[in-house]
């Protein structure tokens, strides 16, 4: 199935700049947690490996606090179903907003628009970031619609709302934070105050 960029647009808007947050958070604790001696030895690879695993884990803790989303898992891959009505995953994405891929069955079925076990045949695109010139940083968040060995089309999630997520998320506590004070309050007294 081939869909629009305007499509897409008008079933993401509500839920681009949690989108663009997941992947801003990820590269932020890459950045603050991976010391920069083993930054720069990584491969390009393994730096989209860890990445991506930090993106996921924003996207895992939280997406269950986010109306309109849930995850869905096949393989060793994530995936967010958005509103009943498209799939996405997080990738590395070129200027272009290509994804290098290994050219697996589900990667083939996915960039085809094929149906996929366990996922169906809803519509499917990437969202992803584009590496600044240093390649140690990203520079944009992006939506991509896979087709062939190529994109169909991209755009970039405006910066203003993912900046205006920020501002959201931190007026409220997270997940994680709600999480590690509930932890605490275990440790502390030794009981799960769920369990009274």
């Amino acid at each position: 199935m081939r869909i629009s960029e305007e499509w897409a647009k008008g079933r993401l808007a509500a839920h681009e700049p949690y989108l663009a947050y997941c992947v801003h958070h990820g590269w932020q604790r890459f950045l603050r947690e991976v010391p920069s001696t083993v930054r720069t030895d990584l491969t390009a690879r393994g730096q989209a490996n860890i990445v991506w695993d930090l993106i996921a884990t924003v996207a895992d803790v939280n997406v269950s606090a986010t109306e309109g989303l849930y995850l869905k898992r096949s393989n060793n891959s994530m995936f967010i179903v958005v509103e009943d009505e498209v799939i996405v995953r997080f990738k590395k994405l070129n200027e272009g907003g290509e994804s290098a891929n290994i050219q697996t069955e589900l990667q083939i079925e996915y960039r085809d628009q094929l149906p996929l076990p366990g996922l169906g045949d809803l519509p499917r695109l990437d969202v992803g970031y584009r590496l600044d010139g240093t390649g140690m940083d990203y520079e944009a968040v992006m939506v991509s619609c896979p087709s062939g060995r190529g994109s169909a089309w991209h755009y970039e999630i405006p910066r203003m709302k993912l900046e205006a997520f920020q501002l959201a998320a931190e007026s409220e506590p997270t997940i994680v934070q709600v999480r590690a004070k509930h932890l605490r309050l275990i440790e502390d007294t030794g009981t799960d105050p769920l369990d009274q």
